[in-house]
């Protein structure tokens, strides 16, 4: 380790010495901004940046400070890069994927799309691409070009817990529920999830099961998601509600749905969405209606 050490130090010395005789020594600039960012140095971008500002045409310098820009989620800034490289050179993969990812990095699915076309258009084949071109069509609700392209990365790498995920997402919605539920469990096999995402697998297979009217392994399974992850309060939701209009469990239901309330309660504010409030109000009085229906029945 001291060794490595040793040598790192050695580098970072040898192309100071450099820079301090010729700092507009572009292939020292790029081996620094590497080399600090192999190491998650933040100072890389100093480097980028100064390479990119002497030489703007230079597809490497271009290519690292836009990439960095992406993986220090300040993905907006990599766009006026990408855009202008692809104006020197309209067909390079390289800009036109890296500013597809942009886009969907900075929540602009449809651009994204756009994008991840035209480079396919181009030539490229990657898992990369369609992976995200997919996910960009699924956050567009363009459920059949999600799963196109889907299916397509997941015979690339078959071991993306991602792209099982929202392929599976994808398929539910066109009732191949068999299918969706493949692809789910093996997001879950694959993906160490943290709580939330293995939260949601959940849900989205307890979606699911409601809808092939299977109330039982739904509960079950949104019962998984709120174990998983007690944020996930619609979870409750949606337990409370096959409890008391699949399974005419008025009971139990008014149980789900206190429980939903009490998780409302404990949630930062704003994690509660304007959706949750809306069914806060429903279910609020879903329980005066229940507890009085109780009262006249006695129990």
């Amino acid at each position: 380790m001291s060794s490595f050490r040793q040598q790192y130090d050695e580098a970072i010395t040898a192309l100071n010495q450099v820079l301090a005789i010729d700092s507009m020594n572009l292939s020292s600039l790029m081996m620094m901004g590497d080399i600090l960012n192999r190491h998650n140095n933040s100072g890389a971008v100093v480097y980028y940046m100064r390479a990119y500002r002497l030489y703007p045409e230079n597809q490497k310098a271009a290519y690292s400070l836009g990439n960095w820009y992406i993986q220090s989620r300040e993905a907006w800034r990599s766009i006026p890069i990408c855009e202008h490289m692809l104006e020197i050179d309209s067909t390079s993969i390289k800009f036109s994927k890296l500013l597809g990812y942009a886009y969907y990095k900075t929540g602009e699915p449809g651009q994204a799309v756009q994008w991840f076309d035209y480079t396919v258009a181009l030539g490229d084949s990657t898992a990369f691409t369609l992976k995200f071109k997919g996910i960009s069509h699924y956050l567009q609700t363009d459920f059949g070009q999600a799963i196109g392209a889907l299916e397509d990365a997941v015979k690339k790498d078959s071991m993306d817990a991602e792209v099982h995920f929202f392929l599976g997402a994808s398929l539910s919605t066109i009732a191949e529920m068999d299918k969706a539920m493949y692809h789910l469990n093996q997001s879950l096999k694959l993906m160490q999830a943290d709580p939330s995402i293995a939260s949601r697998i959940y849900s989205e297979q307890g979606n699911i099961k409601r809808l092939e009217e299977e109330y039982e392994e739904a509960y079950s399974l949104y019962n998984k998601a709120w174990d998983a992850d007690t944020t996930n309060a619609i979870s409750l939701y949606f337990m409370a509600s096959i409890l008391d209009n699949s399974m005419r469990l008025s009971k139990e239901a008014l149980v789900d749905y206190q429980r939903f309330i009490a998780a409302l309660d404990q949630l930062p504010e704003k994690k509660e969405s304007d959706q949750g409030v809306s069914i806060r109000a429903i279910v609020e009085d879903r329980i005066i209606t229940l507890k009085e229906e109780q009262f006249f029945r006695d129990e």
